[in-house]
C-alpha cells in the first residue's frame, strides 16, 4: 500500500519551513453551459527549498492551482499564502515555467536570461553578474550570443529556466516543462533541471503527467483528482539524494510505480 506523507530522506534539500500554504481553495469556470468546478477546499502545505510534483488526469485542476499560485487566476473562496503573506496577483517572488516555449526569439541567450532584471531595473552591473551566474549554471556560457532559432529545444528550456531563477524568485513553478520535448532531451533536463535545483535552493512546485518523471524529480508527489472534492494524496518519495538517472530501472522503483498503479487505477491515463 502507498504510504502517506512520511519522513524525508537524508540527502533532500527541504527544511522544516512551511514557505507555501493552500487553504481551503476552490475555482470553478465559467461558460454557456454553466459553472465548471475545478477545485473545492483544496489544501496544500509546501516546505522551503522542497520539489513537489503534482500528478493527475487531465482535467483534474493541475495547471489550475499553479495558475492561482502564481497569481494568473484569483480563487472564488479559500486563500493561498506565501510567507504568511495572501497572494493577491504576480509577483517575481513567484516564478513560472511553461510547457509551451515563451523565449523571445528576437533576443540572444544572455538578453533572454537579463530581461527581467531590465525590466525591474537592476544596476547594468549587477545584472551582468547575475546573469553571468546563471548563464553558467546552466552551462550556456558559450552559446549566449546565439538567437533561440539557433539553439535545440532542451537549450531553449535551459534558458528558460535560467531567465526564472536570474529574478531569484522564492518558489518556481513549473507547468509540464518537458512535455514537449522527445524523450531523450526530456531525460537529459530531468537530471539537468534536478542539479540545478539542489545548487539554487528554490521550491520547486512541478505539474507533470509522468509518474516516473515525479518519482525521480520529486521529494513528495500531490496527487490530484478528477472529482475536486477529493483531498490531495501526499506520498513522500523514499529515494536519498543526490539520484542517478539509472534510478528508474531499479527494482525499488518499479514495485513502487506498480504500487501506484494499482492503488490508483482510476488514473490510468497518468500512469
Amino acid at each position: 500500500m502507498i504510504e502517506n506523507d512520511k519522513n524525508v530522506k537524508k540527502g533532500n534539500n527541504r527544511s522544516n519551513r512551511v514557505i507555501l500554504t493552500i487553504i481551503n481553495l476552490s475555482f470553478s469556470y465559467f461558460s454557456d453551459k454553466g459553472e465548471v468546478p475545478v477545485l473545492k477546499n483544496t489544501s496544500l502545505d509546501v516546505f522551503e527549498n522542497e520539489f513537489i510534483c503534482l500528478v493527475g488526469p487531465s482535467g483534474c485542476g493541475k495547471s489550475t492551482l499553479l495558475n492561482l499560485v502564481a497569481g494568473f487566476l484569483k480563487p472564488i473562496s479559500g486563500e493561498i499564502l506565501v510567507n504568511d503573506e495572501k497572494v493577491n496577483g504576480i509577483s517575481h517572488n513567484r516564478g513560472v515555467v511553461f510547457q509551451d516555449q515563451s523565449i523571445f526569439p528576437w533576443l540572444t541567450v544572455y538578453k533572454n536570461i537579463s530581461y527581467g532584471l531590465e525590466s525591474r531595473g537592476v544596476d547594468p552591473k549587477n545584472r551582468e553578474d547575475i546573469v553571468q551566474k546563471y548563464l553558467d549554471l546552466v552551462q550556456l556560457e558559450e552559446f549566449k550570443y546565439y538567437y533561440p532559432r539557433e539553439l535545440s529545444g532542451g537549450m531553449k528550456k535551459k534558458v528558460e529556466f535560467a531567465r526564472t531563477l536570474a529574478n531569484d524568485p522564492e518558489i518556481l513553478l513549473m507547468d509540464e516543462p518537458f512535455g514537449a520535448l522527445d524523450a531523450l532531451t526530456k531525460e537529459f533536463l530531468q537530471i539537468e533541471v534536478t542539479r540545478i535545483w539542489q545548487k539554487s535552493k528554490k521550491t520547486v512546485v512541478f505539474v507533470t503527467h509522468d509518474l516516473e518523471e515525479a518519482l525521480y524529480m520529486g521529494d513528495r508527489i500531490a496527487i490530484m483528482y478528477t472529482d475536486p472534492g477529493i483531498p490531495l494524496t501526499l506520498f513522500n518519495v523514499p529515494f536519498a539524494r543526490p539520484r542517478d538517472i539509472e534510478i528508474k530501472s531499479d527494482t525499488e522503483f518499479q514495485k513502487i510505480r506498480r504500487n501506484f498503479i494499482n492503488e490508483f487505477r482510476g488514473l490510468s491515463e497518468v500512469l
